[in-house]
């Protein structure tokens, strides 16, 4: 009986500390737009992520913030890359299948905030969606 009530007291503890750091990344998020530390980027000239889901089946032309990056392998040994992405009103996970992560794999490092052409596809049991990146680049700077 203790040993399951330690068990459930850590399962808790370990799901309120992942909640704070959630939260503690979206308010950082939030900084950054808040305050401006990417100001050249022509935000206004993108679809902005809380959006994107009334594109679900098109391809959309958006911008965000990589605020996580995951490498893996397909099943066929292939490198491909997770990105999640942040503008100020969202945060949406974008994969780069193979072919794509080989052509524009260096722009999601060299870039902090990405360009991003993809087809917006919908999750099985459609309750939210991904980005399926075709292009990944600079994004476009205001003109003054």
């Amino acid at each position: 009986m203790f040993l399951s009530h330690l068990l459930e007291t850590k399962k808790t503890t370990n799901n309120a500390l992942n909640f704070l750091k959630s939260a503690l990344k979206r308010v950082r998020i939030w900084q950054i737009f808040h305050f401006g530390v990417y100001p050249d980027v022509a935000w206004d000239t993108y679809c902005p992520l809380n959006r994107l889901e009334n594109f679900i089946g098109e391809i959309v032309t958006t911008c965000g913030l990589v605020v996580e990056q995951r490498t893996h392998h397909q099943v066929t040994g292939e490198p491909m890359k997770f990105l999640s992405i942040a503008d100020w009103t969202s945060i949406v996970e974008t994969e780069l299948f193979a072919k794509t992560y080989k052509s524009y794999g260096l722009a999601t490092v060299r870039y902090p905030v990405l360009e991003i052409e993809a087809k917006v596809e919908p999750f099985e049991n459609k309750r939210g969606f991904s980005l399926h990146v075709l292009r990944a680049g600079k994004p476009r700077c205001k003109h003054n």
